[in-house]
């Protein structure tokens, strides 16, 4: 009977080791406060056709390992029925070059280049410029967010520990009796 309740132990730590694991929690996003541009006009050849704004990711823990980051941008078409306008958005901490995207009704988000993380991993803040490339169009506002690596929870450690240490025992005791 002792070798059944044995044996019966070791599945239950096997089993609680195993889909204890899916205690690993996912990575933590940050958000950065909205930037509000108050709906500056940008001109392509104009004098305020790029302007410069700084986004810093809130809470966020500096030289974390950033696995993803976006920007989110609304600008919208000053004259509607002109669907000819674009705006190129640059990344300035980095000099990179995000995206070209259609200024006529634009709001969403946008992906941002993993070349770019080390800039935002030093502080959690980064500088971007849009510039006006054709037409012209209002610029509202941008957002930043990021997402770091996931962590392990400290009781999934504990849970893993302990059953390793239950394992070892159970595998002494066999192997002197």
């Amino acid at each position: 009977m002792a070798g059944r309740k044995g044996t019966l132990l070791v599945l239950l730590l096997s089993a609680v080791m195993i889909f204890g694991m899916s205690g690993i929690s996912s990575g933590a996003v940050y958000y950065s406060d909205v930037y509000n541009a108050g709906n500056v006009k940008l001109t392509f050849g104009g004098t305020a056709d790029s302007p410069q704004f700084s986004l810093l990711l809130i809470g966020y823990t500096p030289f974390d390992d950033l696995i993803g980051a976006r920007l989110h941008l609304r600008v919208y078409d000053d004259n509607p029925g002109d669907p000819s306008e674009s705006a190129l958005i640059l990344a300035t901490s980095s000099n990179v070059q995000i995206t070209t995207i259609n200024a006529y009704d634009f709001n969403g988000w946008i992906d941002l280049p993993s070349s770019i993380f080390p800039s935002i991993e030093n502080d959690g803040a980064t500088f971007f410029i849009i510039r006006a490339t054709a037409g012209d169009f209002i610029f509202s506002n941008a957002q930043l967010e990021g997402t770091t690596a996931p962590v392990p929870e400290p009781g999934t450690m504990m849970l893993l520990g302990s059953g390793l240490v239950g394992l070892a025992g159970w595998g002494r005791k066999k192997f002197r009796g």
